[in-house]
């Protein structure tokens, strides 16, 4: 799926367009649906914000992706906005970008406890243009706020007007002139804002009711932690902090049940990849994602080993 963008990106771009300007709407864009199952690649959804730029604005443009918010069903939305922290926001996207082969990339140059400052940029060729960083950073505008980042506030350090605030008190109010493809934000603190997955959550919290926490054992008791956050990358470690135990105990209670921390995680990731194939409006791509899986080989190799069969064929044997 090389240099392909998610089609739930460019919809939002199709929507604007067909609510604000449907007689500008490109060609190429007037199928999405058909083009939708492998991808969008990217020369369209350039061509679909560059129409947004074009009747709308910058502000428009960045502003999209705020539908985000009602983005109710939406696996990739609720992994993003289900982050503890902007570090594992980033570690989020960054997998993200290795899933979808995307020709565009995240470069962080600073991150403190306050403030983020990245680059959008190019793997190769053709830099973003204007829009696609627009689009981009509203997108990040609405993922920090959501996640718990508060009194947001946004410049672009290498425009024509640097101190200029893009973002104050939570709205995005100016776009200036000069380049767009480096953004600085700043917050004043950070209380996270977690986010339940439909689905595996809603399994393991009504497995996990106040009468059941003493006798569960020690493989179901990490199998609710991760199942907290699939999307999350687990160490054992942390596991062990959250289950008020130390490593090496953990490490012994599994090893009791014949388990393994590695095991169970792949267990639990597995099992939540079979209920999501079930839907096939869910692209294997996005799947093994959300489940947390490194990347589309890992999640192929992992799944084999589980069912004897890859996701693609499992799919088609339901």
């Amino acid at each position: 799926m090389s240099r392909a963008i998610h089609p739930l990106l460019t919809k939002v771009a199709c929507d604007w367009i067909q609510a604000n300007a449907p007689d500008a709407m490109p060609d190429s864009l007037r199928d999405l649906d058909a083009m939708a199952t492998a991808g969008i690649d990217i020369e369209t959804h350039r061509q679909a914000l560059e129409t947004v730029y074009a009747h709308g604005g910058p502000l428009a443009v960045a502003r999209l992706p705020m539908v985000f918010r009602q983005a109710e069903g939406q696996p990739l939305v609720y992994v993003m906005l289900n982050s503890s922290s902007v570090s594992d926001l980033i570690d989020k996207e960054q997998r993200l970008e290795r899933f979808w082969h995307s020709h565009h990339r995240l470069r962080v140059h600073e991150l403190t406890e306050s403030t983020l400052e990245f680059e959008h940029y190019a793997m190769s060729g053709r830099a973003p243009v204007r829009a696609e960083s627009l689009f981009v950073f509203g997108a990040r505008v609405l993922l920090l706020q959501e996640i718990g980042c508060l009194n947001l506030e946004a410049t672009f350090p290498n425009s024509d007007a640097p101190q200029l605030l893009a973002v104050s008190d939570g709205e995005l109010r100016n776009i200036p002139d000069g380049v767009l493809s480096s953004f600085r934000f700043e917050w004043s603190e950070f209380i996270a804002a977690r986010r339940v997955l439909a689905g595996l959550d809603d399994l393991l919290i009504q497995q996990a009711s106040p009468t059941d926490l003493s006798e569960r054992t020690a493989a179901e008791e990490v199998a609710t932690i991760i199942g907290q956050d699939l999307a999350h990358r687990w160490s054992l470690g942390e596991v062990a902090k959250l289950s008020a135990r130390s490593t090496r105990s953990l490490q012994r209670a599994l090893a009791a049940e014949g388990t393994t921390f590695s095991l169970v995680v792949d267990h639990v990731r597995v099992d939540e990849a079979q209920r999501m194939l079930a839907d096939p409006a869910k692209s294997i791509t996005e799947v093994g994602y959300c489940c947390g899986f490194s990347d589309a080989a890992h999640f192929s190799r992992k799944f084999k080993a589980a069912t004897g069969l890859p996701p693609s064929e499992w799919r088609q044997q339901l």
